[in-house]
């Protein structure tokens, strides 16, 4: 609805999910003229950095280890996650919580990982998200969109170019005494003055 209401929502969603969401629309909605150039969404660990920078980079460390990861750390293919303030266990692989992770086997231990933080754990509330938001704005226009088009056209930009706009506004109604300073500084200088002569308009 905030779509269809030209209105702006900043909903902390990281940038990831949307991507997972435009992986996620609908072969109905037209989609399937472009999968060429829309590979399908598979969860990376650049991807769990936006969600937990720690986490992440905890796993990255178990893949730089340069001593016997079985002895020295000692991890298994098996999770302990928070439930609402209940501690689960969720192995990765069958068997998991027995099988130690060895230097052949981290590379599958963080790819499980991974997958299943940003991906099984959350599947049973994501898509009914995901239906929902294509029910309300499926259509052929927004399969050309890619994810990170998706993130701006929900949350729009976070960085906020004051000197474009001062550049490509259009000044009614108000005059500026003064030039634009040298090096693409196009903030108010030093001896600058605006005045207005009568209310001011930007289009």
């Amino acid at each position: 609805m905030a779509i269809y209401n030209f209105t702006i929502l900043d909903v902390p969603f990281p940038p990831f999910l949307f991507r997972k969401l435009a992986a996620a629309a609908p072969p109905n909605m037209g989609v399937e003229l472009h999968q060429g150039w829309r590979p399908p969404w598979r969860p990376q660990l650049s991807d769990l950095g936006q969600l937990d920078p720690s986490l992440a980079r905890n796993l990255q460390t178990i893949l730089d280890y340069e001593g016997n990861l079985a002895e020295d750390i000692g991890v298994t293919f098996a999770i302990d996650t928070d439930c609402y303030g209940r501690v689960m266990s969720y192995s990765l692989i069958p068997g998991g919580e027995h099988k130690v992770v060895t230097e052949k086997k981290r590379d599958e231990y963080v790819e499980l990982y991974v997958e299943y933080l940003l991906d099984k754990s959350i599947r049973r509330q994501f898509e009914p998200f995901a239906r929902g938001f294509f029910n309300v704005c499926g259509g052929n226009a927004l399969s050309l969109f890619r994810g990170e088009e998706i993130e701006l056209l929900i949350r729009g930009s976070g960085d906020l170019d004051f000197c474009a706009l001062r550049t490509n506004a259009v000044y009614e109604n108000w005059t500026t005494l003064g030039a634009v300073g040298d090096g693409g500084d196009c903030g108010t200088q030093e001896g600058d003055e605006t005045s207005p002569t009568a209310d001011p308009v930007i289009q």
